[in-house]
Order: C-alpha cells, then sequence, then structure tokens
C-alpha cells in the first residue's frame, strides 16, 4: 500500500496516511458513515459476524 505524510498542518491530522488505515478500529469508528462505499464494505466484510455478511448476487457469478 502508499504510504505518504500529510501536511495540512491541522490539529487533529493523523500525519501519515496509509492504504490499509481502513483495517485500524480507531480509524473506523471515528470515520464511520464517511468511507467511498468499497471501503465500507471492506469493512463491512471483516468486521460483521460471518452469518451477518450479505450474500453474493447469483447473476454476478460465472457458471
Amino acid at each position: 500500500f502508499i504510504t505518504f505524510d500529510c501536511q495540512c498542518g491541522t490539529p487533529s491530522c493523523r500525519r501519515r496516511m496509509s492504504g490499509s488505515d481502513w483495517k485500524l478500529s480507531q480509524l473506523q469508528e471515528r470515520y464511520a458513515g464517511w468511507f467511498a462505499p468499497h471501503v465500507a464494505r471492506l469493512i463491512a466484510s471483516v468486521t460483521e459476524p460471518v452469518g451477518n455478511q450479505p450474500t453474493r448476487d447469483a447473476s454476478l457469478t460465472r457458471d
């Protein structure tokens, strides 16, 4: 994943960002509702109990 240092200077800045930050529970809580849809799905797939995960749409699978 790409990692970069932020130079925005805001007091709440995390200073260092990476493509794997979505895995951090603190950030998941802090930014809940603000993640891009594909990232929100990734978070849901690793945080929801197996029985609560959405099922695959059969129309999207190949035979």
